[in-house]
């Protein structure tokens, strides 16, 4: 029972790594690979897990370092694809010098960080001019909270349903171990921040587990999902929003005064 409670305590303050690639990760990748060219590039993956999106970066010709709070999910990450920098490390005191990096991966990470907007701020510094910053988070209008709530004191794991779509201080007090973010939240992570949004958009779960379950019923969600994406209104309830973020050049007239 205690290392139920323990590992119940684990996935909520850092979520579950997913152990397979499957067809929810390779529509994410295959997202970012449309929007953003990965061959040459230095890529930080932040809040790596086990280093599945690491791996895919470095098939596409990228020079990859991951981090992740977590010493086991780094531990395992190195076991399983030991040419890529994995390093335990927060994400609000990245261990990297100033414009190091062409691209920051954020994935399903921000809502679990202890400070969301120093996590931001970290990833600017660490990023070149004109860099990116490519964001996967929780969208509020998906209809299931997918990491658990608390209830009378315990953990529940689990996707229940219609939690976000409370009053933000109510959804707080069954969900104070997870964020929740709109398009216009995420977006004041970088008040006062010289970037460029450059992608804002919504992805649908996979529905990969239910399918794994019952075939039938997981390819019509999948059937479903896949409109739902290309309807301006509902794709606007999918579980994740997606954005990408360029950071702004200095301006000339700075290296003029200096």
């Amino acid at each position: 029972m205690g290392n139920m409670r323990k590992t119940n305590k684990r996935i909520a303050q850092l979520g579950k790594p997913s152990l397979i690639f499957g067809w929810g990760q390779q529509k994410r990748f295959d997202l970012v690979k449309r929007n953003v060219e990965l061959s040459g590039k230095r890529i930080l993956d932040v809040g790596c897990g086990i280093g599945m999106y690491s791996q895919k970066f470095f098939e596409k010709g990228a020079k990859v370092f991951a981090i992740d709070i977590d010493d086991e999910n780094i531990k395992k990450a190195k076991e399983l694809s030991p040419e890529i920098d994995f390093l335990v490390a927060k994400a609000e005191a990245l261990p990297f010098k100033n414009n190091s990096f062409d691209l920051i991966f954020l994935n399903e990470v921000l809502e679990h960080v202890d400070d969301d907007k120093r996590v931001i701020q970290e990833s600017l510094r660490v990023l070149r001019p004109e860099g990116k910053i490519i964001i996967f988070a929780p969208n509020r209008f998906f209809p299931f909270e997918t990491h658990g709530i608390y209830f009378a004191k315990k953990y529940i794991y689990g996707n229940i349903p219609f939690i976000n779509w409370l009053p933000m201080k109510i959804r707080n007090l069954f969900c104070p171990h997870v964020r929740i973010y709109t398009t216009k939240t995420l977006k004041r992570l970088f008040d006062n921040q010289k970037v460029s949004f450059e992608k804002n958009d919504f992805v649908w779960p996979a529905f990969d587990k239910i399918e794994r379950k019952n075939p039938f019923l997981g390819k019509t969600l999948k059937k479903i999902a896949n409109l739902a994406e290309k309807n301006r209104f509902l794709k606007k309830f999918g579980i994740s929003i997606f954005m990408i973020v360029k950071k702004k050049p200095p301006s000339l007239r700075k290296f003029l005064i200096n």
